[in-house]
């Protein structure tokens, strides 16, 4: 049965499953990324391989949106587009009066579930923005820090 490996978990000296709180610890970083904060596994990864910061993923999550939404309404796509940028999220009234508010308004004029799906996953995100980046901006930093002393050798 030692041949089964569960990431997060390992065998004791009895060879009871136990966890392992060194890979532990990612598997609950991966599980509240995705159960609170609505990223993908592909974002996920993304970041704990140090590809992109938050406020990276976040943006391409609009421009994910805006481009879904440009299907139906190339209007409001090239409103919400012009409104991507670091100004704007690094400002939370920004944030709500440029996107959020913007999405909840289209949101109620589409009937396509899956659009429907993906902005609201997208304004769970932008609401929990500071909160996302405070919990993670020290994991942020090792993992950029770490990245680039790799790069460097």
């Amino acid at each position: 049965m030692k041949d089964i490996k569960m990431y997060g978990y390992k065998y004791n000296d009895n060879g009871e499953i136990v966890i392992d709180e060194e890979e532990a610890k990612y598997v609950r970083i991966i599980f509240d990324l995705a159960g609170n904060y609505k990223l993908v596994p592909s974002e996920i990864a993304e970041f704990l391989n140090g590809t992109y910061t938050i406020v990276e993923i976040i943006s391409n999550r609009i421009a994910d949106v805006i481009e879904l939404i440009s299907k139906y309404d190339k209007n409001k796509a090239k409103i919400l587009e012009n409104y991507n940028n670091k100004e704007v999220l690094n400002n939370d009234n920004l944030i709500q009066k440029k996107l959020i508010i913007p999405l909840l308004e289209w949101k109620q004029s589409n009937l396509d579930l899956d659009i429907i799906d993906n902005v609201d996953n997208l304004i769970t995100l932008l609401k929990n923005k500071d909160e996302l980046i405070d919990k993670y901006s020290n994991l942020e930093k090792n993992i950029f820090s770490t990245k680039n002393n790799m790069d460097l050798n």
